[in-house]
């Protein structure tokens, strides 16, 4: 979050990008936060698996697959906001 409020200037990238990953995880996906699943949710799926694949109990978030996704996400700010926009961002020595 911190290198994306850097470079645009703003949580909204931030926030949006972790409502909609909460979102389709848990009420599209169907998988579990902190263990449960949510009421009303579109698919019924199974998570097969081993649980560093998975999640396990508490679903994708705990997956080690969410470093790609992370490493993929620092990779496209890095493309696509090449200068820092947060007030005072520049380095004075």
């Amino acid at each position: 979050m911190s290198f994306a409020l850097r470079r645009t200037g703003s949580l909204a990238s931030s926030i949006g990008f972790h409502m909609a990953f909460d979102f389709g995880a848990i009420f599209i996906y169907s998988g579990k936060n902190a263990g449960e699943f949510a009421a009303g949710r579109l698919l019924q799926t199974s998570w097969p698996g081993p649980q560093w694949l998975n999640g396990g109990m508490l679903g994708p978030e705990a997956s080690r697959m969410v470093f790609v996704v992370i490493a993929l996400l620092f990779f496209a700010f890095n493309r696509a906001y090449r200068a820092a926009k947060f007030p005072g961002s520049s380095v004075r020595s």
